[in-house]
């Protein structure tokens, strides 16, 4: 996946979740800016072999944010 190497180095961090941390190493997520609804928020993934540009969790979940400038 393009997104692993130079410039943006995503790396596949999994999540945190109940806490406990999940997905470490086979699953990569980070938060955007933008809201899905009132306690929800899209977060980003992809896997060594797929993306998902549109994914939607609880803002419970324990994604890492990543700042990319426009």
């Amino acid at each position: 996946v393009a997104i692993r190497t130079a410039p943006l180095y995503f790396v596949r961090s999994g999540n945190v979740n109940a806490s406990a941390l999940h997905d470490r190493g086979a699953l990569g997520y980070s938060w955007s800016s933008t809201i899905s609804a009132t306690n929800a928020g899209y977060n980003p993934g992809f896997t060594a072999s797929a993306m998902y540009p549109a994914t939607s969790n609880s803002r419970l979940y324990g994604f890492p944010v990543r700042c990319i400038a426009r």
